[in-house]
């Protein structure tokens, strides 16, 4: 699969840039993700913006004994809750 980037300025980064931080109280950490996600259909076949985040550990995803932590996908729900009201409201 090819590999994905998003700038930083585009409008849906910086939405779920704005939701995490609001959400968590910590500052954005942008960072390369291990393995392979549908985004890569995306950006490179109808150039569609990604932004790779979740919860858990980065290094479990696609493992037999895959799992995540109640609180921390709780967590990623308000996030993406949050991102997409901004970026639908044009909140950035």
């Amino acid at each position: 699969r090819p590999v994905t980037e998003t700038e930083k300025d585009e409008p849906l980064v910086q939405a779920v840039v704005a939701a995490y931080q609001d959400v968590t109280g910590k500052e954005a950490v942008y960072d390369g993700v291990p393995g392979a996600t549908d985004g890569t259909f995306l950006m490179s076949q109808k150039n569609i913006p990604v932004v790779v985040t979740g919860s858990g550990v980065r290094e479990v995803p696609h493992q037999y004994d895959e799992w995540v932590d109640i609180d921390q996908l709780m967590e990623t729900t308000r996030i993406y809750a949050l991102a997409i009201l901004r970026y639908l409201k044009g909140e950035i």
